[in-house]
């Protein structure tokens, strides 16, 4: 990758991670092998995760802080005449 952002995948993707015998547990690995990413899981075990019910799905919403910040922005100047 030639970024050095953060990036983060975050979701449900419906891929058991736990069973690494599964293909898609595996192509999943590779894929993020391929990029030098590595994968978290989320848990109640994790005090900086909040852990939300909204009560409109089997699914809770994960809410948590993240200490980023983004580089200053670059300004490129040009000059030019019209034709």
């Amino acid at each position: 990758m030639t970024l050095r952002d953060p990036i983060m995948i975050v979701g449900d993707l419906n891929i058991r991670m736990d069973r690494p015998d599964d293909p898609h547990c595996r192509r999943l690995r590779e894929l993020l092998a391929t990029y030098n990413l590595s994968w978290r899981v989320f848990t109640d075990a994790r005090p900086a995760v909040d852990i939300i019910d909204p009560g409109l799905s089997d699914h809770q919403l994960l809410r948590w802080t993240c200490h980023l910040q983004r580089p200053p922005p670059v300004y490129v100047s040009t000059t030019y005449r019209p034709w």
